[in-house]
């Protein structure tokens, strides 16, 4: 094949008249870098608002609390959390032991987040109908995560499992008091209700803040940091007991038997006895800076000379 190499050139002038060119500046859009990022948040909630009202995301979302989460939408059918395969099977008791109250705020906020979610995107007989599935859901979750969590405390208060060698006796030689579990499951509800009444009113001292997180899905946090400043600020003058703590009493009574619960296994004696004087020190010191009555300090600290 042959190539043409007479290809024609076009010598073509061309002239422009700058005196015809617009100098008007180019107007803003008006939207700063604050409020672009707001809209791309919403475009994206509005996305996936589907996901976040079903109610497989919803019972995912609440169960996933006790780990402290933020808001949570997933797929279960393609992605399905360890913790949802453990409460679905019966061995979440087993794989997860639950002493830390904090996933009682974290469930409360994210439980207003959805009522209200849900109150806004249905109508009639549709929102009459996914309030009841909800409110299903709520309460399997909310019983589900109380009675575990209500196990676990109560056995170690009662030392009834030894914490420091995981040796899963029925009852330890350390038993302390005699706590019923069922009384305190019960004020663990009421806690929870109480804490709802608390989240109720922060929502409307920050309506603002609030229609912002039901109209793109952000901010959730703040709510939650708030729930938990205000909470940990209550204090009591005397201590109740263990089936009567508010949420302040339950907080610092968790983090104790967290700090009697992160040892690890010795069968040094040297090294044991240096192990347990450090935990004695720092449950002493954390005590000292607590905001609780000294009844209750009093009676951690005697929890913790008795299990050492």
């Amino acid at each position: 094949m042959q190539i043409n190499k007479n290809i024609p050139v076009y010598n073509l002038k061309y002239t422009v008249d700058l005196s015809k060119l617009s100098t008007k500046p180019m107007e803003s859009s008006g939207i700063s870098i604050e409020e672009f990022h707001q809209q791309a948040v919403q475009r994206e909630f509005d996305r996936t608002k589907t996901l976040a009202l079903s109610a497989d995301s919803i019972r995912s979302d609440l169960y996933g609390s006790f780990q402290n989460e933020s808001l949570n939408y997933m797929d279960t059918s393609v992605i399905k959390p360890v913790y949802l395969e453990s409460i679905d099977n019966g061995t979440f008791s087993d794989l997860y032991d639950l002493t830390s109250g904090a996933f009682i705020n974290s469930f409360v906020t994210k439980d207003a987040f959805y009522r209200d979610l849900i109150a806004s995107e249905y109508k009639g007989d549709e929102l009459t109908t996914k309030l009841e599935e909800y409110k299903q859901i709520h309460n399997e979750v909310l019983n589900t995560l109380v009675d575990t969590f209500s196990k676990d405390i109560t056995t170690l208060l009662n030392g009834e499992e030894d914490w420091l060698y995981d040796d899963k006796t029925e009852v330890s030689n350390a038993k302390n008091s005699v706590i019923d579990k069922n009384a305190f499951k019960n004020n663990i509800l009421s806690l929870v209700q109480n804490q709802k009444n608390l989240f109720k009113s922060i929502k409307e001292n920050y309506s603002d803040q609030w229609q912002t997180l039901m109209k793109n899905g952000s901010g959730i946090n703040f709510f939650h940091d708030k729930l938990e400043q205000i909470s940990l600020n209550s204090s009591e003058d005397s201590f109740l007991g263990y089936e009567n703590m508010n949420y302040s009493e339950l907080s610092t009574t968790c983090d104790v038997l967290s700090l009697m619960k992160s040892g690890t296994y010795t069968n040094s004696g040297s090294f044991l006895g240096a192990f347990l004087g450090q935990m004695k020190l720092k449950v002493d010191i954390y005590l000292e800076n607590s905001n609780v009555s000294d009844d209750l300090k009093s009676s951690l600290m005697n929890i913790t000379e008795k299990n050492i």
